[in-house]
């Protein structure tokens, strides 16, 4: 599974975790941030760490079933 769709569901299945995500967007974009290199970058260390938390969600989920 690719790591888009890994985060794609995760924020489906949380969406507390999902408006969090979209906040920190919308705050990258009000700093003037005004190119996809830049503002990759600066969410870049976030979606990192929603990788993770998929990740390890996605384990758990495949263990219990």
């Amino acid at each position: 599974m690719s790591n888009n769709i890994l985060i794609r569901d995760y924020l489906r299945r949380n969406p507390e975790i999902a408006e969090e995500y979209s906040i920190r967007k919308i705050n990258a974009v009000s700093k003037g941030i005004t190119t996809l290199l830049s503002y990759s970058d600066e969410k870049a260390q976030y979606v990192y760490s929603l990788l993770e938390k998929a990740r390890r969600s996605t384990k758990r989920n495949t263990t219990i079933e």
